[in-house]
């Protein structure tokens, strides 16, 4: 792959304390690819940007430690860095005291369990364990932490046990045996440094390089598995279906019977991503060339999507899909509600809404070339 970046490399020995890789590049002017008479004009005026990608850096902490929900504190301090942490975890500490448990866990404990690294010590996430946060703020510094192992420095990956399942065997195929596990209700992990991966974006403004992270990604949990092209190519055109999910009225589709239905008859493919494992769902997203998907996280699957796939988001999309269709290159549309006003709120409110059939058939005819 052709990344349009300059790279130094600014590696002046083996120690990890002046590990530096630089890339800079400017965001393309042209992209996203927008399709004009599918985008009202106030999402066209949201989403259009033209910002610095920023540096890829791995910071480099000393004298601090890593515990709960894989936070690093130093000198009793919560750690954090624009560059590596999102930024609604800068109001992390008004949360309320029960979500504090569950993030700082073993940090809140007087006497908590120490374990000592005599080796630097990788921490590659952050604590927003929920599969669309994770894929587009952790997959780049994971892919960053294995850059650093691949050019030989010594160092183990620290992680909490209590991460989910979908993670863990991720990590443990890419890391193996170099992982340092800790309890974090009861432990916290000392080490002469701690190294912090940058997440190669601001706001999800994706520095160019981040298509390699995605692109490794997909390549992990698509290793060895066994599907042939036969399977694959029915993947061409897919609609990612939200209709399995429990019932809520937060968002709800009300007449996805009828989405289904046209877009089942329109020659789409219908796929639940939460019933299928992260190596399906991979040989979904890479063999995609036109999905549509209701907004919300499932539309975020497209970073995983080859360049020139065409994308629809029922509902709305925010900055963010508008962001990861700029890193891809993709082409992206939004088909608004029946009433013209997208739904987007929160998740105690009842922002259920329905779309019009006629419309949404024609609308597919017309984007993706039917």
């Amino acid at each position: 792959m052709r990344i349009d970046c300059l790279v130094r490399d600014n590696l002046k020995n083996q120690n990890l304390s002046d590990i530096a890789l630089y890339y800079e590049a400017k965001c393309n002017d042209n992209l996203p690819l927008f399709q004009e008479n599918f985008l009202p004009e106030a999402i066209i005026k949201e989403h259009y940007s033209n910002k610095m990608a920023p540096s890829v850096f791995v910071y480099n902490v000393k004298g601090g430690y890593v515990g709960g929900a894989s936070q690093v504190f130093v000198n009793k301090r919560l750690y954090q860095h624009p560059c590596v942490h999102p930024q609604y975890m800068s109001d992390i500490k008004r949360l309320p005291d029960h979500y504090q448990k569950a993030i700082f866990g073993s940090l809140l404990e007087n006497e908590p369990e120490v374990i000592i690294s005599d080796i630097p010590l990788v921490l590659p996430i952050h604590h927003h364990y929920i599969y669309g946060h994770f894929i587009l703020e952790n997959i780049t510094r994971i892919y960053l932490t294995y850059i650093i192992g691949r050019m030989g420095y010594n160092f183990r990956v620290v992680l909490p046990n209590q991460i989910p399942f979908f993670m863990r065997g991720a990590l443990t195929k890419i890391f193996g045996q170099n992982i340092l596990w800790y309890d974090a209700e009861k432990q916290v992990a000392l080490a002469p440094s701690i190294l912090l991966p940058s997440a190669m974006q601001d706001d999800y403004y994706f520095h160019p390089a981040a298509n390699l992270a995605m692109d490794f990604w997909r390549d992990v949990l698509l290793e060895g598995s066994n599907h042939d092209q036969e399977e694959a190519s029915k993947y061409a055109f897919v609609y990612l279906s939200r209709a399995k999910m429990p019932p809520r009225d937060w968002r709800r589709l009300i007449n996805e019977p009828e989405v289904d239905h046209v877009l089942r008859d329109l020659g789409f493919t219908v796929v639940y991503p939460e019933q299928l494992s992260l190596s399906e769902q991979m040989l979904v997203f890479s063999n995609m060339k036109c999905c549509i998907s209701e907004y919300g996280s499932a539309s975020h699957n497209m970073l995983f999507a080859d360049r020139s796939t065409k994308s629809m988001v029922i509902n709305s999309f925010s900055h963010i899909q508008s962001r990861v269709a700029q890193l891809r290159g993709q082409h992206l549309a939004v088909h608004l509600p029946e009433d013209g006003n997208w739904r987007r709120g929160t998740a105690d409110e009842d922002t259920s809404y329905s779309v019009n059939i006629q419309k949404l058939r024609e609308d597919c005819k017309a984007f993706f070339s039917l």
